[in-house]
């Protein structure tokens, strides 16, 4: 007999290999998230193959006698151990697809007794009408020579007509020259309804996880990698799984959180500890979640951290209003300046520190006493009666210390809800402090006014739509106006374009300014005006202003005087026909040229940003810069403030010139600097030079005409004695 290369062995391994890792390690992942944080669903078996795969081996045991040629009863031992094999249905086909052999587990799962099979056509048994035509083909094909028909999940039918979801494997035989065809099929009902099952969990699960008002996820906690989440985790901080909890679900994370409670998760012998609860505020979402912390055990064993974190920012905001507003009511009440105390038919309940000061007495010795006696005597009875008559307005009467002082006070009450009940909150005033502060608030303003009327600018004071309140006697000098036509006057509507954008910016609140000449529109007065716009409350729309004007026009004048006076320069400068270098004056060294006319970087070869990169040393000769010469020429510019001196300076090319230099100090800015104008004078060197030489001929000539006139002389003297 012959077999095909897809054994039986091989066939059965696929199983596991296909099947088990969609199927069984999600039954395991949801199994172990349903068994710790669904403690009321039923953990989900997970069935073994081991069986299967012992009796498997034994098929292919007698498989390989009946292959190696061993006695004919092998084949007969062969088929009966098919025919017991528990829990595997298998099946032969002759070449013609017909039924030879229907063990008892093909029975159970299809149906159809050994009985009703045998003889029959495969695909008239368990194939489906739509799978019939390709099975026939792949069948044929094979036992043709053909492909092997692979092994794989296949859903047959059985037969009633019902789904039947099988792995099936085959293995083809060739026994006295007839081919015989084994399908052997697993069922996988039982895993399908694993399946069903522990999506249904997980289902119902996710469903619960993501029906919580709070962000529940899992995290490893070596890795930090996000394992699980819910819709809450998903929608506030778009994380996934996979992500790395740190860098998602925080703000601006480069590294583990400082605040991550993993160390307090599992105790010295790596268990974990009880739940770790902890408030936060995200830094991604800044809001307020109260977290639940807890190490558990993941279903491939680790230690993993779930938190399950529930916003409590509204909670925190409605604590951090009560706070606050216990903490002004507290501060209010003891840093007020006047007396307060709250009573209950004038036994004093609660009382502030003011009123401890005022009155002399100590906070114990007040609480709980009768709050009459901080009145004088003579008072006691009017006081009553206002107290009895709830007179809401403040009125005047005399106190007494716990020294017997008699003071001038201010008393004011009003009724309210204390512990439940209605009680009276008392305003003790010390009249004499009072009447100290409106004192020295009239001195204040009258100092301001006097300030305000005299100030040497002008001065306006604006309600918030830009209307002038008030103003000073500078203002109305100004404006060319009296203050009757001033007060009153909207700058923000009535007056010049460019004015009244200053104004309306100033009064929804940001500072502004306005600097040009100006024509008023009350007096007609045209004068150059810097006016600055201060909003009273800077930030809030609208806000009143105060404005400062400033006459600039002798300034005005003065810049305009400067400006004429620079391009005067300037043109002179451009003009010049020599050279004209600028650096600043140094105690010692030379200082880049901050200026050089057209001329001079014309006649140096370097363009103007190079020769600002110079300095005097670069373009005087070597021999010049030897000698000391520069040195000493400054020296001398500085006692006299101007020099004139000769020097031989070079070009950008290394051709050397001499050079006249009349160097002068002058102030620029503030600061000292020399400007040098430097004149080319290589012409008036060579004249020179020539008139030298012509005047070192004439003297040769007028050598040779004496030596001339003594020989003649010599030769006549010679003459008259011969």
């Amino acid at each position: 007999m012959e077999c095909q290369p897809f054994s039986t062995l091989s066939a059965i391994q696929i199983i596991p290999r296909t099947v088990q890792k969609p199927v069984w390690q999600l039954n395991d992942i949801c199994t172990a998230k349903l068994k710790a944080q669904l403690k009321d669903t039923e953990m989900i078996k997970k069935p073994s193959y081991a069986e299967l795969q012992q009796e498997v081996e034994k098929l292919r045991a007698e498989a390989t006698l009946v292959i190696e040629g061993r006695p004919q009863g092998s084949h007969h031992r062969f088929r009966k151990i098919l025919e017991d094999v528990s829990g595997v249905a298998i099946q032969g086909y002759d070449e013609n697809r017909q039924v030879t052999f229907w063990n008892t587990a093909s029975e159970i799962l299809y149906g159809y007794s050994a009985r009703e099979a045998l003889g029959q056509k495969l695909e008239n048994l368990i194939i489906p009408a739509a799978m019939r035509e390709e099975v026939i083909r792949l069948v044929d094909g094979w036992v043709d020579g053909g492909e092997a028909i692979p092994a794989g999940e296949l859903l047959l039918t059985d037969k009633h007509g019902q789904d039947v979801p099988v792995f099936s494997s085959h293995v083809l035989y060739e026994t006295n020259g007839r081919k015989e065809m084994f399908c052997i099929d697993v069922d996988l009902q039982p895993i399908k309804k694993a399946e069903a099952s522990v999506r249904a969990a997980n289902a119902q699960f996710l469903a619960a996880m993501d029906s919580l008002d709070a962000a529940v996820y899992v995290a490893d906690m070596e890795s930090h990698e996000l394992l699980f989440m819910n819709t809450k985790v998903r929608e506030t901080s778009g994380a996934k799984v996979g992500d790395i909890c740190w860098a998602t679900l925080q703000s601006e994370q480069t590294e583990p959180c400082p605040f991550c409670t993993n160390d307090r998760l599992l105790n010295g012998e790596n268990q974990p500890n009880p739940p770790y609860i902890w408030e936060f505020r995200n830094t991604k979402t800044g809001r307020w979640y109260q977290c639940r912390d807890q190490a558990i055990r993941w279903p491939d064993g680790r230690l993993v951290r779930l938190e399950i974190a529930v916003d409590i920012s509204d909670r925190k905001e409605i604590e951090a209003r009560l706070r606050d507003s216990e903490e002004r009511f507290r501060a209010l009440h003891d840093a007020s300046f006047t007396g307060l105390c709250i009573h209950d038919n004038g036994i004093i309940l609660e009382c502030n520190n003011a009123l401890v000061e005022m009155s002399g007495f100590s906070r114990e010795e007040l609480i709980g006493t009768n709050g009459f006696q901080l009145i004088a005597p003579e008072c006691r009875q009017d006081v009553f009666h206002k107290f009895r008559d709830k007179y809401p307005h403040p009125y005047t009467a005399q106190g007494q210390k716990k020294d017997g002082t008699i003071i001038d006070i201010r008393i004011q009450g009003k009724d309210i809800p204390y512990k439940e009940k209605i009680v009276r909150v008392a305003e003790f005033s010390d009249i004499t402090i009072h009447r100290q502060a409106e004192k020295a608030l009239k001195e204040s303003e009258l100092k301001h006014r006097v300030i305000f009327e005299n100030s040497p600018l002008g001065m306006i004071y604006f309600d918030t739509d830009g209307t002038i309140l008030d103003c000073n006697g500078r203002f109305l000098e100004l404006m060319g106006a009296d203050r009757d036509r001033l007060i009153g006057f909207n700058t923000a509507r009535q007056t010049t374009p460019s004015m009244q954008k200053a104004t309306k910016k100033a009064l929804a609140g940001e500072l502004s300014s306005f600097e040009d000449f100006y024509t008023s529109v009350t007096g007609g007065k045209t004068t150059c005006l810097r006016v600055m716009f201060n909003p009273v409350n800077p930030g809030q729309n609208p806000t009143r202003v105060i404005a400062t004007l400033e006459d600039i026009s002798e300034r005005k004048m003065a810049e305009q005087a400067l400006r004429e006076s620079a391009e005067r320069f300037q043109t002179f400068f451009s003009a010049i026909n020599d050279a004209v270098l600028v650096h600043p004056l140094q105690e010692a060294g030379f200082a880049p040229f901050i200026e050089v006319n057209d001329i001079a970087c014309e006649r140096y070869g370097y363009t103007r940003e190079e020769f600002k990169k110079l300095t005097a040393s670069d373009i005087n000769s070597k021999e010049f810069n030897d000698r000391l010469g520069a040195a000493n020429h400054r020296g001398n510019l500085r006692e006299n403030g101007h020099l004139v001196f000769e020097a031989v300076h070079v070009k950008k090319s290394g051709e050397q010139f001499p050079v006249e230099i009349n160097a002068n100090i002058i102030d620029e800015g503030g600061r000292p600097v020399i400007m040098a104008v430097v004149r080319d004078i290589t012409e008036r060197k060579n004249a020179e030079l020539e008139r030298s030489k012509l005047e070192d001929q004439l003297q040769q000539a007028q050598k040779l005409e004496s030596i001339g006139r003594l020989a003649g002389g010599i030769a006549h003297d010679f003459n008259n004695m011969l």
